[in-house]
């Protein structure tokens, strides 16, 4: 049984539901538990195989009244179903997942850390999630990190044991972002009338306040007044879109911003663009990095706990400290006007091992913890 606090387009989503499909390959009889909040069109990519069951009282926001109903739910449907292993995700699934296991016999719990909740926030939000997080680890047999940068920031907390925890990067398939082709009628994709290619920059990201489009756009002026033939192209959606927009209105540069949606093929919009960024303030270890990475672009993000174990070896990537949009943004002007012209050719930087990344090696590694607890 795997609980997810909601079932949106994201990174932990995509990894869920890779590992619920991976897990019936199995053999496992599977069931995904998830919150009130759901798109459609996330629900529609969970096949016919695992069963889907909605709790309406787990929500996003703390709210006390529905977190304990939540609880009590979840309880229920422990007993009703009576799974051999409980997989939490998510910061609130985690929690209300874990805290209705006390006194059910025989259910091992895994709880994957996606994003440590306690990282980059205010200090009463931290010592909020760590007490929570502690409580929690009670009834936790087993960790799993996204990434070594997850796994030290929970053992720095004391939370749980150190043998508890182990590493099992998010999967996913990335073969077809090794020798991807940009959109056919790319133009047309990005309203493009000008002569020639602009200098692209991708930010592939689901608008939220941790991915920071708002602190990007504001430090843009000086990147673009820089380069005038630079696009800046946001791709993705959720629900921060609309101050997204309102922030690029107030730039005073709203014709060279593009508004590109949830793109089933993103591996083609990677593969078009110039230099693709970051400049999240929480992740585990974003997935979209891995793609990034895989395609062999060139990457220009913040500073994230975790990606070295990905970047060390890879020549295309420059790291720049956490929350320094200057710096960034004078990072995109030099590769603009070292890197490309004057030939105007992206290059293309020598392929690394991203198999870790693979869904088959997350899928095998999830089964070698659950082995850890319950031996065959």
């Amino acid at each position: 049984m795997h609980v997810l606090t909601r079932l949106s387009r994201g990174g932990t989503e995509e990894n869920t539901i890779a590992t619920c499909v991976g897990q019936v390959a199995l053999g496992y009889e599977v069931f995904l538990i998830h919150g009130a909040e759901v798109q459609q069109e996330m629900r529609d990519t969970v096949p016919s195989t695992i069963e889907t069951i909605r709790i309406e009282d787990l929500v996003h926001s703390i709210d006390p009244v529905a977190d304990v109903k939540a609880v009590i739910a979840m309880r229920r449907l422990l007993k009703r179903i009576g799974p051999q292993i409980l997989h939490t995700h998510q910061s609130k699934g985690g929690i209300v997942g874990r805290l209705a296991v006390p006194g059910l016999p025989d259910v091992t719990v895994v709880h994957t850390v996606h994003i440590a909740p306690f990282v980059n926030v205010g200090t009463v939000q931290r010592v909020v999630y760590v007490v929570l997080e502690h409580v929690a680890a009670r009834f936790t047999d087993r960790f799993i990190s996204v990434s070594e940068g997850m796994m030290n920031a929970y053992r720095r907390y004391r939370i749980g044991r150190a043998d508890q925890h182990h590493v099992v990067h998010s999967g996913m398939e990335l073969d077809k972002y090794l020798d991807a082709e940009p959109p056919p009628r790319w133009r047309e994709r990005l309203d493009w009338s000008g002569d020639g290619k602009p200098f692209i920059v991708l930010m592939l990201a689901a608008f939220d306040r941790r991915k920071r489009h708002v602190e990007f756009i504001e430090a843009a002026g000086a990147f673009l007044e820089a380069v005038p033939d630079a696009l800046i192209c946001f791709a993705g959606e959720g629900h921060s879109e609309s101050q997204v927009r309102e922030a690029v209105e107030r730039s005073g540069f709203a014709p060279r911003f593009r508004f590109l949606g949830h793109d089933p093929r993103p591996e083609q919009l990677i593969a078009l663009a110039d230099v693709c960024a970051l400049c999240s303030e929480r992740e585990g270890l974003p997935r979209v990095l891995v793609q990034y990475v895989a395609a062999r672009k060139r990457v220009v993000l913040m500073r994230l706990p975790g990606i070295d174990e990905l970047l060390d070896g890879y020549a295309g990537a420059t790291v720049i400290d956490d929350d320094d949009f200057p710096s960034l943004m004078q990072e995109l002007v030099d590769v603009h006007d070292n890197e490309y012209l004057p030939t105007g050719l992206a290059p293309s930087f020598p392929r690394v091992d991203v198999s870790r990344w693979e869904t088959g090696a997350m899928v095998a590694g999830i089964e070698r913890v659950y082995r850890t607890v319950r031996p065959l």
